[in-house]
């Protein structure tokens, strides 16, 4: 051990994580409001990272603590063992036998010196086998890392190229992107290590970078001066693959916190209308700082899509960015393809689909409508387009584009109709 402090801090870590998976499993807790609400901050960093890396490699860390298991441990031992697995063989923060070294002393600290003794058998156990025998049971099958309800469907519609890079896109940590909303000089880049990425023709004119010392450029005052925005390129498709002319009058119906409104709200170029709804108003505060700090104009308002007051007609352009599954943001999400099932699957299609009919009514004659998702799922993209066309025969579909999840950017679907 480095330093006295080091078992104490990795204690703390690993308790944190802990408490992290066990209301993920119990309490349906997503990790981001995990982290948001409940982590100290000095302690977000490391949990955030064991815990993705744990959600990456799920399929896998489960597998190798179940081999070396007889029976199945109690749901607290399991955790332990799942958590402390994903330290030895995915992170670099600890030495493999000083975290196990940390997790057997938490577990005699409270459960016994009985279970200490089953943590310690199981997890030497697992490390002399090593990763790479691990391995081998899923080698050749690109799938591996994913839950097997989303292997079954995604082996139906992608080929294997397709596959190939999202299970790839998986394996990694995402890059930390931002584009820049304002002006930084070259001296200002280098400072914060930005690296350009090559434009992405759906979002012509938008400048990304992406930055590996994210420390120096929250040190800075980029974000709150509104010079840059920090976003995923993906996110930029629903935006921009509208046509604005100038002086529409635009509704963004779940926008906050902003990211898709500021796009339109630039391309409007202080002409027209903007306004941004959205059910939550804490997140809302979030839009209106966004706006506000790039002295854009939008009116920003409180309310659920399919609930929202405004007289039949009264938009030319509605952006519908609907609540989905989330399996196209695995690199950002990756707890969400864990959730995926065939019940939530159907909930989320009817909510989708009564906030498309929302925006039907919303907007004017000759306006459109983009319906976008961060899903690849065919339910929530294409057929969703299908049936909304079928029972509302005044649209057409004007275009569609769905991005699968690569390293470089995450997956999602934007589709444009237009209202006869």
């Amino acid at each position: 051990m480095e330093n006295n402090e080091f078992p104490q801090t990795a204690e703390r870590i690993l308790k944190a994580a802990l408490m992290g998976l066990a209301k993920w499993t119990n309490e349906h807790v997503s990790l981001d409001d995990y982290l948001d609400q409940d982590v100290a901050p000095e302690l977000r960093p490391p949990v955030s990272s064991m815990l993705f890396e744990y959600f990456r490699n799920k399929a896998l860390v489960d597998r190798i603590v179940d081999s070396k298991c007889a029976r199945v441990p109690k749901p607290r031992y399991q955790r332990l063992l799942k958590m402390t697995t994903t330290q030895c063989f995915f992170q670099s923060g600890i030495r493999a036998e000083s975290a196990v070294n940390v997790a057997v002393d938490l577990a005699r600290q409270n459960y016994g010196k009985s279970a200490s003794g089953f943590i310690n058998g199981v997890l030497r156990n697992i490390l002399r086998t090593g990763l790479d025998e691990y391995q081998k049971a899923a080698a050749g099958n690109p799938l591996s890392r994913f839950p097997r309800i989303l292997q079954k469907r995604w082996k139906q519609v992608f080929n294997a190229g397709e596959l190939q890079l999202m299970s790839t896109a998986l394996t990694q940590e995402a890059p930390f992107t931002f584009r820049l909303t304002g002006e930084l000089s070259e001296e200002e880049l280098d400072l914060i290590k930005a690296v350009k990425l090559p434009e992405f023709e759906w979002a012509p004119n938008m400048v990304f970078f992406s930055t590996d010392d994210c420390k120096e450029l929250f040190r800075q005052n980029f974000l709150s001066t509104g010079r840059i925005y920090i976003q995923d390129p993906a996110t930029a498709l629903a935006p921009c693959m509208v046509e604005i002319k100038g002086g529409e009058r635009i509704l963004d119906m779940c926008a906050a916190p902003g990211g898709k409104a500021l796009i339109l709200a630039e391309r409007l170029k202080g002409s027209g209308e903007l306004v941004a709804a959205d059910r939550s108003d804490k997140r809302q505060e979030l839009t209106r700082e966004n706006f506000e700090n790039r002295n854009l104009n939008c009116k920003i308002i409180v309310g659920a899509a399919t609930e929202l007051r405004f007289p039949a007609e009264s938009f030319d352009i509605v952006l519908a960015d609907v609540p989905c599954t989330n399996t196209g943001v695995f690199r950002h999400k990756a707890d969400a393809l864990w959730r995926f099932n065939k019940a939530s699957l159907d909930d989320t299609l009817k909510l989708q689909l009564s906030i498309l009919e929302k925006a039907a009514e919303l907007v004017a004659p000759g306006g459109k409508i983009i319906y976008s998702t961060c899903s690849i799922e065919h339910e929530e993209n294409q057929t969703q387009i299908e049936e909304f066309l079928t029972n509302n025969t005044n649209f057409r579909l004007l275009k569609q584009q769905l991005l699968l999840p690569t390293s470089s950017h995450d997956g999602a679907f934007a589709a444009i109709m237009v209202k006869k």
